[in-house]
């Protein structure tokens, strides 16, 4: 079986889980991309994407902008720095 043929194949079906195998990637900028490609008709710009740099750590973690409107509207919640461009590494993991 080659995996990358199949991992293709359930991206561009939009449907990753009809692998039957578990997908994975080198690179976290590899994963992410493969996900953009699974959302439907989502921008990029509107996808609600979570990073969690450390598990151990929850109470910091970078959020994309599509969720702006929830942090405002959330008592709990506080945007500690300037919204960020997600970078990456040479090794494709963010920084």
């Amino acid at each position: 079986m080659d995996n990358h043929k199949t991992w293709v194949n359930s991206i561009t079906g939009i449907s990753p889980e009809k692998g039957a195998i578990p997908i994975y990637f080198d690179k976290d900028e590899d994963a992410l991309l493969a996900c953009f490609q699974t959302i439907g008709d989502v921008a990029a710009t509107d996808a609600r994407v979570v990073h969690i740099k450390n598990t151990l750590e929850l109470h910091h973690f970078s959020v994309s902008k599509a969720y702006a409107a929830d942090i405002e509207a959330d008592e709990n919640l506080t945007r500690i720095g300037a919204w960020e461009t997600l970078s990456f590494n040479s090794q494709g993991n963010p920084e």
